[in-house]
């Protein structure tokens, strides 16, 4: 179930990623935050025994991509945690 969901979403991110750039920046942003089916995603990552899963790694790799893309800023380590922190914790 996993890898079809984050296949799925890694999929999409790459689609997307170029048309993305067509748009404003935040337009953009809040598009690629409800596109995901993040909600879906972040319910089988709570339920799914999925630690260090390739799919996860590549997913977050093409996701920071997008997200730096749409920014038209490079991110670090640091501030890549951040971002995706829950909106309680600080996100950005």
């Amino acid at each position: 179930m996993l890898r079809r969901i984050c296949g799925k979403n890694v999929r999409l991110i790459i689609i997307i990623r170029e048309r993305l750039k067509l748009i404003s920046a935040h337009d953009a942003l809040v598009l690629l935050k409800n596109s995901l089916s993040a909600s879906k995603l972040l319910h089988t990552l709570h339920t799914a025994c999925c630690v260090d899963h390739e799919l996860l790694d590549k997913f977050d790799t093409q996701l920071r991509s997008v997200v730096c893309s749409i920014c038209n800023a490079s991110l670090t380590d640091d501030q890549w945690m951040q971002a995706t922190l829950p909106v309680r914790n600080g996100n950005l």
